[in-house]
């Protein structure tokens, strides 16, 4: 929940709204807005804010990006 608001906050001004999960030991986070959500971007920004909260569990991250109405991704990506 943390993570949703920081990530919310940060990425206000872009009018991108995110969704965060964990499945199966996976942290998930998609990004929606129009226009599509930059996948570098967005990965800078998780990055930026997971070192600034130092989880105490190490999840494997993917990101995902969509249009705003659409279920499918338009793209996804791993965090190593």
């Amino acid at each position: 929940a943390l993570l949703k608001t920081r990530l919310n906050r940060a990425l206000r001004l872009m009018q991108t709204e995110t969704m965060v999960g964990i499945t199966d030991g996976c942290l998930q986070v998609i990004f929606e807005a129009q226009p599509l959500p930059d996948a570098e971007l967005m990965q800078l920004v998780v990055r930026n804010e997971l070192s600034l909260l130092q989880p105490t569990q190490n999840y494997r991250v993917k990101l995902f990006g969509r249009l705003p109405g659409t279920i499918m991704p338009a793209w996804s990506q791993d965090i190593t």
